[in-house]
């Protein structure tokens, strides 16, 4: 009998729309018919799914249904009716207002521009990664110190460990923010801390 191998998707952080498909494992499937190929067995949602109202979500195969008996798990965000309101009416609107095309779009523009400044000389950054509305910025000096230059320069970042730093803009941000947020990366990353 063939094994078969299964795998449970962690999308609390990339889900919804953050890498510019629903999912990001979608993001890295180039050919779309292969979805059926790669089907997680499990999928966990939560943050972008209330837009900033807490909820928390799982999708499992049926196939799996028996791991969890009844009330073996609890939740603190899952399933009230009321945050399951607000996260029909959130993916609504985003899908509503073109949110999914414009995360993409900005988050493309963004990484194709820093890109171009890799390992560029005299510059900090080393490696831009990421897709949509998700990019690491591994930089040559600690992530902590960088984003404490950043927001001295009016750009909020999540630093990481080591020396990322992540952006992360809303959906819906403006072309005019991403070219704002990207002037300030431009002078901080060409600057001496």
């Amino acid at each position: 009998m063939e094994e078969k191998n299964s795998f449970f998707i962690d999308e609390i952080q990339s889900g919804i729309w953050r890498t510019g498909q629903f999912l990001a494992w979608q993001s890295l499937v180039a050919d779309r018919m292969t979805y059926q190929n790669l089907l997680p067995d499990g999928v966990s949602l939560a943050k972008g799914l209330g837009g900033g109202f807490p909820i928390g979500a799982s999708w499992i195969n049926s196939e799996y249904c028996d791991v969890l008996d009844e009330g073996s798990h609890g939740t603190t965000f899952g399933g009230s009716p009321l945050a399951c309101h607000v996260a029909l009416t959130v993916l609504e609107e985003i899908e509503r207002k073109g949110f999914n095309k414009n995360i993409l779009a900005m988050g493309n523009y963004l990484l194709s521009s820093l890109k171009k400044l890799e390992k560029k000389p005299q510059s900090l950054l080393q490696e831009v990664r990421g897709m949509g509305g998700m990019l690491g910025l591994e930089l040559s000096v600690p992530s902590f110190q960088a984003a404490i230059a950043l927001l001295e320069r009016g750009l909020l970042v999540a630093p990481s460990s080591g020396n990322t730093i992540r952006l992360l803009p809303p959906l819906n941000v403006s072309f005019e923010q991403i070219q704002e947020a990207e002037s300030i990366l431009k002078q901080f990353l060409f600057s001496v801390l």
